[in-house]
């Protein structure tokens, strides 16, 4: 059977505006960009900055959604100078984007003044900063409280009318005055430092909703999940699952409901994109199981390090929408879990044995086991010395002698240093 697919492109009376402002800004973005304003206002403290006393900026670092880094800078104080992080490097950032942003600045130690942080980006590309075009507020933003150690914010770029070269600014302030606020990106303050961004604003294409229905079989109280063909984040993405009983998320690029009734029923996913708006109707089939299930799972590893963790797949088929599982260590203690997917840590030496019986309307299934399915090993040993790197999320840091060695005399901090980067660690704890 076709599934039966409708499409509205949906254009209301306050929509037209937003369509006719989004061509001319996706022909500036293929022939080139309008000039920026050619002066910015300033943003100046009274005292001057390098006092000590918070609010001076120190580090700044810009990623985009994927993680990759868009710009960074590193220094001290920019007061009354219009300062320029990225002079001759531009870079893209387009409306409705996030943007990840990591800031670090000045504390005052006796009094425990800290830094509050704004950012606004020039929308309008007049040379100013206005109310409006605050992105983070310095007052009740997520980094209105932040010192020597690295905090981090993530940011929506604003929808706007003119595409082309502008700036991003960020503005600090110490923590004990109460000068800066959403209105303050340009002008005098009495302590604190500015650093401006430049950037390139963008539009992105209007929307063009559409999503892949599973091939399945769907069954019947099994979470189907539906894939939009539009994965960027600056797009406002709505599901909508006709007659679902339960409607596990219907927002963002995955679509996922349970249907506990066979038959056939529309789902629609609408798409915004700054005023224009595209839509679409598809049709899934929920059918019911013929026969129990036939459980089976694979591991996300077959061999991990002491307190790493590990991830079991249900492969079961059928539809099951519950599970059993049972895990024995290798001191023959059982852990069990209901989860489709759990995850766990395993702590003991040795082989690990996994066993799951998945259920369906129908009923269980034969238990399926894996003995030794995955092995535990001891953690890394790691050595100090040049250039050593430990990427693993556990392990044993020793000396240059080793575990039974003496350590030497003579020994300097440029020879027996250890660089500790776990893969995704935000934190190390020792």
């Amino acid at each position: 059977m076709k599934n039966k697919i409708t499409r509205t492109t949906k254009i209301p009376r306050t929509g037209i505006k937003a369509w006719l402002r989004l061509l001319p800004l996706l022909f500036l973005g293929s022939f080139g960009y309008i000039a920026q304003a050619q002066t910015y206002c300033s943003a100046t403290s009274s005292w001057g900055c390098g006092r000590n006393d918070g609010g001076d900026l120190t580090d700044i670092t810009i990623d985009d959604a994927s993680g990759k880094t868009l710009a960074s800078w590193s220094g001290t104080c920019t007061n009354g100078t219009n300062f320029v992080a990225n002079p001759g490097a531009a870079f893209d950032i387009t409306a409705g984007e996030k943007l990840t942003i990591t800031i670090k600045a000045r504390q005052n130690n006796t009094w425990g003044w800290n830094t509050k942080v704004g950012a606004w980006i020039d929308t309008d590309r007049n040379g100013s900063f206005s109310t409006a075009e605050n992105i983070m507020d310095p007052v009740s933003g997520p980094l209105n409280n932040i010192a020597r150690v690295a905090k981090t914010a993530t940011i929506t770029v604003p929808c706007f009318s003119a595409a082309g070269s502008s700036r991003l600014r960020f503005r600090g302030e110490a923590t004990n005055d109460r000068e800066l606020n959403s209105g303050r990106g340009c002008g005098a303050i009495r302590n604190g430092s500015a650093v401006d961004f430049i950037v390139n604003l963008k539009v992105g294409a209007p929307p063009v909703a559409n999503f892949v229905i599973p091939t399945g079989p769907n069954y019947e109280r099994s979470s189907v999940i539906f894939n939009s063909t539009t994965q960027a984040a600056a797009y406002v993405q709505t599901w909508i699952f006709n007659s679902a009983d339960v409607n596990v998320n219907t927002t963002g690029a995955k679509g996922e409901a349970i249907w506990n009734t066979p038959g056939d029923y529309n789902i629609e996913l609408k798409q915004d994109y700054c005023g224009a708006k595209d839509s679409i109707t598809k049709k899934v089939t929920i059918v019911a199981p013929t026969s129990t299930p036939t459980a089976d799972f694979i591991a996300s590893t077959n061999e991990v390090e002491q307190y790493e963790e590990v991830q079991l797949f249900d492969l079961s088929s059928e539809g099951p929408y519950v599970w059993a599982w049972e895990i024995t260590d290798p001191d023959s203690n059982v852990y069990y879990d209901a989860d489709q997917n759990p995850i766990f840590e395993l702590d003991v030496v040795g082989d690990w044995n996994f066993c799951l019986t998945s259920e369906n309307s129908l009923g269980a299934s034969i238990k399926k086991c894996k003995p030794a399915y995955v092995k535990c090993i001891l953690s890394t040993e790691f050595y100090l010395g040049p250039q050593n790197l430990g990427e693993s999320k556990n392990g044993t840091l020793y000396d240059h002698a080793g575990p039974t060695g003496n350590y030497g005399n003579g020994r300097k901090t440029s020879t027996d240093y250890f660089k500790i980067s776990p893969c995704g660690a935000s934190e190390i704890n020792f």
